[in-house]
């Protein structure tokens, strides 16, 4: 996924709360405030803070909260707890992006606030800062996913398979998106904890979201390679399935999956 970077007058956090509004170019109005709760703990030499991430619809019009945040440091840190966020990873350990969990399907109206986010960080102090592509979702009047197609496909894997569901729509600046729910089932024999898939859809697409799943790049636009996370200790029982995985792609819907690798034969 590619990031824009861009600092929106970054300051240094010199007290308890900060607050950025939504980019030029964006059609919503909003307000995303992060606050240090006062409570903080100190354990191997580190103090760790704990951040509420407070959203405001200062608009007219309701959205889905889903768009990136970054989270910067001067210097390396690790997110250790967070709550209803998904954490892309970094190529600066000092510098996290994030976003809120589009799996919980939240709508923030217009003058309503939502405050069921956060995240806990140690031995640093944290600033927040929106990218020129942060905008919020537009909730989807065609958001029934039960006329949603689902597919599998498991051709080289004879033990994996990989099922999605359609669970909502919506449309932002004139671009369909598409939040899909994964199931990984194994009929095999050992636990499955390594499983990569193909993303096959009949149009190009990208994929704007992901939850414990690894997005593996691609070279054809209708074709992207992904897998689940290694680094979240995911093991699939024999004869059990898991439903914790799943994106949000933008272009086209998803007609097939190709599962090319697994381990629990």
């Amino acid at each position: 996924m590619k990031l824009l970077i861009l600092l929106l007058g970054l300051t240094s956090l010199i007290c308890s709360s900060l607050a950025v509004n939504n980019p030029s170019g964006c059609a919503y109005s909003f307000t995303v405030t992060q606050t240090a709760r006062p409570d903080t703990w100190t354990q191997d030499g580190k103090v760790f803070t704990t951040y509420d991430i407070t959203i405001t619809n200062t608009g007219s019009t309701s959205f889905h909260p889903y768009f990136f945040i970054g989270i910067y440091a001067d210097s390396a840190f690790d997110i250790t707890t967070a709550w209803n966020l998904i954490e892309y990873g970094y190529t600066n350990p000092a510098h996290h992006t994030i976003s809120v969990d589009p799996s919980q399907d939240i709508t923030v109206d217009p003058g309503a606030t939502w405050t069921g986010t956060g995240y806990i960080v140690g031995g640093v102090t944290t600033d927040i800062v929106l990218f020129p592509d942060s905008c919020p979702a537009s909730p989807s009047d065609s958001s029934d996913s039960s006329s949603s197609d689902s597919s599998s496909e498991s051709s080289n894997s004879t033990c994996a398979s990989v099922t999605f569901n359609l669970r909502t729509t919506w449309t932002t600046d004139s671009t369909p998106y598409y939040l899909y729910d994964l199931t990984i089932s194994n009929s095999g024999s050992k636990p499955l904890t390594v499983v990569s898939f193909t993303l096959i859809a009949s149009a190009d697409f990208q994929i704007s979201q992901d939850w414990n799943l690894i997005d593996f790049g691609f070279t054809d636009p209708k074709q992207h390679p992904v897998g689940l996370r290694q680094d979240e200790n995911i093991s699939v029982p024999p004869g059990g399935s898991y439903t914790g995985a799943g994106l949000v792609v933008s272009g086209s819907t998803l007609d097939s999956i190709d599962v090319w690798q697994s381990n629990c034969d």
